[in-house]
């Protein structure tokens, strides 16, 4: 019994031996094939090329994967052990000596592929004329080159900015960037266009060296708002250009810059504080990196003036009056520039004595200047002056602005305005506008000025002639969040930028009655009619309480003819 359990144990291993050899000799069998003929350009087959199979998409194993043979004395090859599924793609490669040729083709149902190969014999590699180093980019580069040879016809492919074109030698280009550049030619035969000869190429470099930086002179901390910076080129080899191009500056101070500078710069009115200045370097294609210098000013501005206020007036003369200090807190003496209108006096005095012409705003300002250029703020006020002869007066409530009294326009114009009587919040109505005008207005346009809560439309009405009337209508809304109160609107008409009227306009904002609050309408009726109203209803009443009686009479005598007597009785 112990002898059979030997035996049994020995067949078992040899059957797994078997087994395990099965299986790895199925692993390295693969049923695709691949065949074909190699030929010359002439048709004639090539004996003895070795030809190479890659099955497309595979990658294991990779012996199976690819695989070579060599051509029959008939020029035909056969490669088998393929690992190429129904219908998949192959490439394959034939190479004798220097001649090479490349194909594709698809297996069909049964993993079999034909293909045949073309064997190129490449023309001769193209000669090229190498294309010098250049500083200058605006220059035409030229690109010659002379033809590979071969037996067969040809053509020329040539190899610019990393892609290959059909053409010519020679070929040209003009303003080239500064940068390393790569180019080349190659010949390829006409019947085969893939069959070229190896490319020749060139390089060359369209170069610029940057200008040397400049060199500042520091400038210290100081109490002067006027300073004086200065700088110059780097005179050191190569400096200040390496290629001898012609250069000239760029300044900047505070990150406000000027190009082709020239030093020294003398900057005025300075703020206090810290400031940045540098200059720049540039020849006419590149610029140096900036250089850059800080200082400070420590210089405190003189302090504002105090204005005397001007009132409105009707005289077309008025004397303006301040006060200004004469030394500012560090003990530099202060002097005054007066603004009126758009001329500014520099140094000015008070009082200045000034002229109007026109009715219209007038605006005038102060500030003190110290001898170092430091300068307070502005002080600026107004004032209306009119050509009415009477007095000027301020607007009414929920207005603003001044009047005259005694005429509101300049001669030669009447404005009238026709609003609503009554004035709800959230009203939306039209002003209704009569302009009569004497003289020409080559360009009308009429606007609001207007309380917070109430809009108005403004209109743009162009050119008119004299001895006129124009009626038009401006838009209108109140909000509904306006309070109950009476407000003052302007109607102001300019001729171009020149205003002509000035209208205040009164508007009278209630809040409307509570039937109207509540969505009621109640329409007025005469006190005749109300009466009529009044007796209907009653008559109505008494219709009912009437039959109401019969109702109950017919119900309790059960009979239309005791109720009608008993009807008569009640009668």
């Amino acid at each position: 019994m112990k002898i059979k359990k030997e035996v049994i144990l020995v067949i078992a291993l040899v059957i797994l031996f078997f087994s395990l050899n099965v299986e790895n000799a199925k692993a390295d069998i693969f049923m695709g094939t691949c065949e074909g003929y190699v030929k010359w350009l002439n048709g004639s087959l090539v004996t003895g090329a070795n030809v190479t199979v890659t099955v497309q998409g595979c990658t294991t194993p990779p012996a199976n994967c690819q695989r070579s043979a060599l051509t029959d004395s008939g020029g035909y090859y056969v490669i088998a052990n393929l690992n190429l599924p129904p219908y998949g793609n192959v490439s394959g490669t034939a190479v004798k000596g220097s001649a090479y040729g490349t194909n594709t083709a698809q297996a069909d149902a049964y993993q079999a592929a034909f293909m045949n190969i073309t064997l190129c014999e490449s023309p001769s590699q193209a000669t090229l004329v190498p294309v010098a180093d250049s500083h200058y980019p605006n220059i035409t580069f030229w690109f010659n080159w002379t033809s590979g040879s071969s037996p067969y016809s040809t053509f020329d492919q040539w190899f610019w900015l990393s892609s290959w074109q059909t053409a010519t030698s020679p070929q040209s280009k003009t303003n080239l960037a500064f940068a390393n550049y790569t180019w080349g030619a190659r010949t390829c035969l006409s019947s085969l266009p893939s069959c070229c000869s190896q490319p020749a190429y060139d390089s060359f470099l369209v170069y610029n060296n940057k200008p040397c930086r400049p060199i500042l002179q520091d400038q210290p901390d100081t109490t002067n708002n006027t300073v004086t910076l200065n700088w110059s080129y780097n005179t050191t080899a190569p400096c200040p250009d390496a290629d001898n191009d012609s250069v000239y500056f760029n300044f900047q101070i505070d990150g406000n810059i000027t190009t082709n500078a020239t030093p020294p710069k003398t900057i005025t009115g300075l703020g206090g504080g810290a400031h940045l200045w540098g200059a720049q370097v540039c020849d006419p294609w590149e610029c140096s990196n900036w250089v850059f210098d800080s200082f400070n000013i420590y210089n405190t501005a003189c302090p504002t003036p105090n204005l005397t206020i001007q009132d409105n007036t009707c005289l077309n003369q008025a004397t303006l009056r301040w006060t200004s200090a004469s030394i500012d807190p560090d003990g530099d003496p202060c002097f005054d520039e007066f603004r009126f209108g758009s001329i500014i006096q520099s140094p000015a005095t008070s009082p200045q004595n000034v002229i109007m012409t026109n009715t219209s705003v007038y605006e005038w300002a102060v500030r003190s200047c110290d001898n170092k250029g430091a300068c307070s703020p502005w002080n600026q006020s107004e004032f209306i002056y009119c050509t009415c002869g009477g007095n000027v007066t301020e607007g009414g409530k929920g207005g603003k602005g001044y009047e005259c009294v005694s005429r509101i326009l300049p001669s030669g114009y009447e404005i009238v305005v026709s609003k609503p009587k009554e004035i709800h919040p959230g009203s939306k109505f039209d002003l209704e506008i009569n302009l009569k005008y004497f003289e020409d207005i080559s360009d009308l346009k009429v606007e609001a000025e207007t309380p917070p809560g109430i809009m108005v439309e403004s209109l743009t009405y162009g050119p008119v002639q004299a001895n006129q009337e124009i009626n038009f209508k401006l838009k209108t809304e109140i909000s509904n969040s306006i309070k109950e109160d009476k407000y003052f609107i302007f109607i102001k008409g300019y001729d171009g930028d020149k205003i002509i009227t000035n209208k205040p306009v009164e508007l009278n904002i209630v809040m409307p009655p509570v039937t109207q609050l509540i969505g009621i309408e109640v329409p007025l009726m005469p006190c005749c009619t109300i009466l009529g109203i009044v007796l209907l209803i009653i008559a109505i009443i008494i219709l009912v309480w009437l039959l109401r009686k019969i109702y109950k009479e017919y119900i309790k005598n059960k009979g239309p003819g005791k109720m009608i007597s008993h009807i008569k009785k009640e009668l």
